[in-house]
């Protein structure tokens, strides 16, 4: 979102009335699921929103799109945005999980992953990117037998 617009757009909610230009994913992008997701808690038509259809295929597509001019708001993180000097309203709350099957949990490689995964290092580092919780991350969160 542009930096000026950050004074009136405060959410979702924001976008029924609103006259701004959008640059949306593709379809089954988790992205625009997400955004589907919150259009339909305030009940608003996605159809009703100028250049809904309008695809990009990536963050970094998003942020340029609209630091160049030609959407006013969309989908990105917090880190492409910020990079892009755009200023950023929180949309959703999302967790990642990594799956990994039964047989193979106890492979040298995925062994090797876990440890990367809990190390000090990476937490510290996914720490200082804005938006991002690493508090979970390497944790066992369930085990699945088939």
């Amino acid at each position: 979102m542009r930096p000026k617009l950050a004074e009136t757009i405060r959410g979702v909610a924001d976008l029924r009335d609103a006259e701004l230009r959008m640059v949306n994913w593709k379809r089954g992008a988790r992205a625009r699921r997400v955004l589907d997701r919150e259009l339909a808690k305030q009940g608003i038509e996605p159809g009703h929103l100028s250049g809904y259809a309008t695809q990009a295929s990536g963050h970094l597509q998003v942020a340029a799109a609209i630091a160049a001019g030609l959407a006013d708001v969309g989908v990105a993180s917090e880190p492409v945005a910020l990079t892009h000097d755009l200023a950023f309203v929180p949309l959703a709350s999302e967790r990642s999980d990594l799956v990994i099957p039964a047989a193979t949990k106890g492979s040298q490689e995925v062994q090797g992953l876990l440890k990367v995964l809990s190390s000090r290092w990476l937490i510290d580092q996914l720490s200082s990117v804005p938006g991002y919780d690493p508090s979970n991350c390497g944790e066992l969160v369930t085990s699945l037998r088939s």
